[in-house]
């Protein structure tokens, strides 16, 4: 549920803490993509480096400290790698442009952005609130690695506020998951905002080439017509809700497998979820992506069940349902060349 302010900043550190940052200056006469970053360096003449959270193919992810104001919280930094790719470059810069005019307490704030040069190599950078840590986390630390009937709903009424945020901007996110979802400020929030796109021109976002998210979470039209709209961010609500509310996936194939089921439909939802949440789960991945709920009425049928589940679940407290194995590693975001999809539908 939408609670909390907007861009206030939590205190204490985010997810995956990665290696300690080396005190120093920057290495000279080698490139800064291998350079530590030292604590107390200051990048955009506002953000004191106070540690190194983790680091990915794009670049690194820092703990900082606002200079302007310390009362403020720290935050992230995500500082990108100097060589990379133009086509890396220009997606990052977009991600920037699509989410600095975003202020909503279920998407993770967006704080600054700019430019940081060292040892004359340009560095782009992003500065975002920091969060405590990710709902893929969160659940696989649960029994059974699953959460309650109103903890779930409680998560996506958050959720699928943040996405209807979106939609009503004709934003689409593209890559919904657990991995993509933080928490601050009592909030659940999207966040990842990398593959998000604006459907502001025809409505659709089309690639005829590729794919561009992660396939367990994509709805079967992307399959079929390559066309992503806002009913597709809604199937990877579904998906999502259905494993963390159970502890497994909605679908359970890989490759050719795992695109069969998806575009076949009727997938088995588990019988031991909460009625109202087994429900919203079906409606929410239903093949024609007419057929599925808005991203507010999603929400609304989540906060309507809420309290329901709550005493449900204070009910059931003596007797948990049966244990299942421990969840998945969390998917990666994938591009699917269209010569891996094409004609699956008819896969065996």
């Amino acid at each position: 549920m939408v609670t909390g302010r907007a861009g206030r900043r939590p205190r204490g550190h985010r997810f995956g803490t990665g290696p300690a940052a080396v005190p120093g200056e920057w290495s000279k006469g080698r490139s800064t993509v291998d350079a530590p970053v030292p604590e107390g360096t200051l990048i955009g003449h506002r953000w004191r480096v106070v540690g190194q959270l983790g680091e990915g193919g794009f670049g690194r992810v820092f703990e900082a400290i606002d200079e302007s104001d310390i009362s403020l919280g720290r935050a992230a930094v995500k500082l990108l790698h100097p060589n990379i790719s133009p086509q890396e470059r220009n997606s990052f810069l977009g991600e920037v442009q699509r989410i600095a005019g975003l202020r909503h307490p279920n998407l993770v704030g967006y704080l600054d952005s700019g430019q940081q040069t060292v040892n004359d190599e340009i560095h782009p950078y992003l500065v975002t609130e920091l969060c405590v840590g990710t709902l893929n986390d969160h659940v696989r630390a649960k029994p059974g690695a699953r959460l309650p009937a109103a903890e779930t709903l409680a998560v996506l009424a958050d959720v699928s506020a943040g996405l209807d945020h979106l939609h009503q901007r004709s934003l689409i996110h593209r890559d919904i998951k657990p991995g993509n979802v933080l928490y601050a400020d009592g909030n659940w929030k999207l966040a990842d905002f990398g593959l998000m796109r604006d459907l502001t021109a025809t409505g659709t976002y089309h690639r005829s080439s590729q794919l561009t998210g992660t396939p367990m979470f994509m709805a079967p039209e992307l399959f079929s017509t390559m066309t992503a709209t806002a009913p597709s961010d809604i199937y990877a609500l579904g998906v999502l809700a259905h494993l963390v509310g159970s502890g497994r996936p909605l679908h359970t194939g890989t490759g050719p497998a795992l695109v069969h089921q998806i575009t076949a439909g009727q997938p088995e939802i588990d019988h031991t979820l909460y009625p109202a949440l087994r429900d919203l789960i079906a409606r929410a991945t239903a093949v024609e992506p007419g057929s599925r709920p808005t991203a507010r009425e999603f929400h609304d049928v989540a906060v309507a069940h809420l309290a329901e589940a709550a005493a449900a679940t204070r009910a059931i407290e003596m007797y948990p349902p049966p244990s299942v194995g421990p969840a998945a590693d969390e998917p990666r975001s994938q591009t699917v060349p269209s010569v891996a999809v094409a004609g699956s539908p008819g896969v065996a």
